[in-house]
């Protein structure tokens, strides 16, 4: 069980290290290869802008992990804690309703990319891939969200157990 709660904390956070990493030996090897050498190749910005987009989709679950997404706080912490409660177990049902949203038709926009059969200009690659890792990061989104909501309810019925112990 450690290993697999290890890998819950951390591995989103190795990825995205790495993924920042990529891209930025990537874009410094284009930088070299135009102004050093006068030699620009067209593959190192192509593979730099679809990790970016790898990138900016696989920090969904990670911000809801995190509680790091776009929430307007200053209010809800002056509320009681019960509200608080309450109030970001219903943000991440509304985070999870839209990632769920978003991903059903990312499935469909993958099914008609795939259909086109097109494919990207410097790499080679079908694009539908590109469609498989929105639709991938929208899925993790929704996953912690539910995860999120199921810590929030058991977090939120101890709380009131312990309340009316207290009272």
């Amino acid at each position: 069980m450690g290993i697999i709660k290890w890998l819950d904390n951390n591995l989103e956070k190795i990825f995205l290290v790495a993924m920042l990493v990529f891209m930025s030996i990537l874009i410094m090897f284009q930088v070299i290869m135009r102004y050093i050498f006068h030699n620009a190749l067209g593959w190192p910005e192509e593979l730099a802008r679809y990790s970016f987009i790898l990138f900016s989709f696989m920090t969904l679950g990670f911000c809801i992990k995190n509680k790091s997404n776009f929430r307007i706080d200053q209010l809800v912490k002056k509320l009681p804690e019960v509200v608080q409660s309450v109030l970001n177990i219903l943000v991440d049902f509304g985070f999870l309703f839209f990632y769920s949203f978003c991903f059903y038709y990312s499935l469909i926009a993958v099914e008609q990319a795939r259909a086109t059969g097109n494919i990207t200009t410097g790499l080679q690659m079908p694009v539908f891939i590109l469609y498989i890792i929105a639709g991938a990061g929208l899925l993790i989104g929704a996953l912690r969200a539910v995860q999120s909501i199921v810590t929030g309810i058991v977090s939120f019925k101890s709380s009131s157990d312990r309340e009316n112990m207290n009272a």
